[in-house]
This record gives structure tokens, C-alpha cells and sequence, in this order.
């Protein structure tokens, strides 16, 4: 709803603040219940830009099954706080909460009631068929383009920082990666064993990545066929080649800025356009088709 910039200032045309949303009605679903994404993305230098993509994640589940005829918001809403809260107090409909439970531990099993680790979503997905290397490639082009719109006014180089990032992703029912929201600060509290397989991990990789400790193995196979291994399970997603890294340099010593970054937003969509064959150089495995089961919780 519109709302006056300033409570005391009569409402005009000039001073509202407007938030435009679409609402997705065609979420994919599993056994009939919304979800969604949280994706971690590590950012250890704005000048010049360099992005790495967690390999891991957490996957979200509303707890009653998806309908167009009715808002509720149990229905509709990821939050695990909204659904976690109502469970633990016993205030869900029970025969809803035992159908779901149902349900989704038939498929995706070793989770927290709505919470799942996202490899054992994608390992579900991929077992029904779902080409999950094509849908991770097109969420790490979303993310690039995302962020680099930040390199319009580059910080100061001699600053030394990093920001962790929580981005959250909705598919469509034909896996199209949709960009809900990105967290600055996302949550790392511990509130159940997911958190704890997905988040001690975590951090664990982004002190090595940057306290510049040498390179630990990873964990998993990595999600993407382009990107390179960093550490742990971070990806360097950006820079993606030469190109892209010469160009981010040059952004950063100030050398035409509008037009390296319009450049960079070129090289970026021919770059996950291209088939594998021409991705090189590839510095991390494929995550495959048969990928170890200790992608599951």
C-alpha cells in the first residue's frame, strides 16, 4: 500500500513511495507444496569484484499445499519462522502438519519439518529428471548481474572487506530461477540439525577464504560446470575468465566505468550461454547425473 515519504506530509503524487511486486502463480512444487531457496554468496573483494557461490544451501517449504483459492498464508509463505513458530507450539491444523510431514519425508528426507538442505533438493530434483546443472548455471548468472550494478560507484580499493550474502530464489513450475530478495547479514543462527549440516560448514569456508589459508578440498561435487573451485564448497563464480577479469580491473582503477560495465553484463550472458565444450578453463567437477549420496542430510 502507498504510504506519504513523511507521516505529517499530505499525500501527492510526488512523494509516495511505491513497492511493485508480481506474484508468481505458477511456483514449482513438490508433492504439492511451495518453496523456495536460500543461496549464500560470499563477496571477498568489491575492487575489483569477486564473487563465490556456496554449494550448499537451504531449501524452505511452505506447510500446507499450494492453492490459488486461498491466501492463507501458511499456503503461500516460506518463512520458516512463521511455520517453525506455529509447530513448536502445537497451533498448526494437525491433520495438515501429519500430511505434510508425510509427504515431503517420503521424498526428501533428514530435515527439520520445513527445512531441508538444498542438495537434498536438488538430489530429489535430479533424480526425477530435472537437468539441476542448467538450473544452477542460470542462478549464477542471475547473481552476477545482480551485483554488478554495485561496480557504478566502486568502494575504496585500499579497503579491505567482505560481505556474505543471502539470496533467495523461487523456480516457476517450468525451473525458472526468480530472484525474490537478497539478505545482507543473512541469519547464521543454529536452530536445528539443518542449520548446523549447512551453516558450521559454511563459515567454516569463508574463514579460510579470507584469512587466505590454503585451499581446503570440498566437501561435495561442485553444482556448476563453469566456475572455478575456491576453497571448501565456494565456487569463484566472478571473475568467470579473462575477459571478465580484466574487465573488473579496469572498473576498479576508475577506467571507463559505464561502458566496461555494460561490457561485463555482455560477457556474462554469451559466457553461461555457451555449451559446456566452450567454458574453459573449468576448474571444478561437474556436480553430474550420479552424483554421491552424501549430498542428503
Amino acid at each position: 500500500m502507498p504510504t506519504p515519504t513523511e507521516p505529517t506530509d499530505p499525500p501527492t503524487e510526488d512523494n509516495f513511495l511505491l513497492v511493485i511486486q508480481e506474484y508468481i502463480t505458477n511456483p514449482h512444487l513438490i508433492g504439492g507444496y511451495k518453496h523456495d531457496m536460500r543461496i549464500y554468496v560470499l563477496v571477498t573483494s568489491f575492487s575489483p569484484l569477486t564473487i563465490h557461490l556456496y554449494n550448499d544451501g537451504l531449501s524452505r517449504f511452505c506447510s500446507e499445499k499450494f492453492t490459488l483459492n486461498d491466501f492463507s498464508y501458511l499456503k503461500h509463505l516460506t518463512n520458516t519462522s512463521i511455520h517453525h513458530k506455529l509447530w513448536r507450539k502445537g497451533k498448526l491444523n494437525q491433520s495438515e502438519e501429519k500430511e505434510f510431514t508425510h509427504t515431503i519425508d517420503n521424498v526428501i528426507p533428514y530435515g527439520d519439518f520445513t527445512k531441508r538442505r538444498l542438495r537434498s533438493l536438488l538430489a530429489y530434483m535430479r533424480d526425477s529428471g530435472v537437468d539441476i546443472i542448467e538450473v544452477w548455471n542460470r542462478i549464477q548468472k542471475t547473481i552476477i548481474l545482480t551485483l554488478l550494478p554495485l561496480l557504478k560507484e566502486p568502494p575504496d580499493p585500499t579497503l579491505k572487506c567482505f560481505e556474505l550474502l543471502g539470496f533467495d530464489f523461487l523456480l516457476t513450475d517450468k525451473l525458472d530461477p526468480i530472484l525474490l530478495e537478497v539478505n545482507m547479514g543473512p541469519s547464521l543462527e543454529i536452530e536445528c540439525d539443518t542449520d548446523m549440516a549447512v551453516k558450521f560448514p559454511l563459515v567454516t569456508d569463508i574463514f579460510s577464504l579470507i584469512s587466505n589459508e590454503p585451499t581446503i578440498p570440498a566437501r561435495f561435487p561442485s553444482l556448476s560446470d563453469r566456475s572455478r573451485q575456491s576453497t571448501g564448497d565456494f565456487d569463484q563464480i566472478f571473475p568467470f575468465n579473462r575477459k571478465s577479469e580484466e574487465l573488473a580491473e579496469a572498473i576498479s582503477k576508475g577506467v571507463r566505468v559505464p561502458e566496461n560495465i555494460y561490457l561485463l553484463v555482455k560477457e556474462t550472458s554469451a559466457f553461461y550461454s555457451l555449451p559446456l565444450k566452450d567454458t574453459t578453463p573449468l576448474m571444478s567437477n561437474p556436480f553430474g547425473m550420479n552424483p554421491p549420496r552424501e549430498i542428503e542430510l
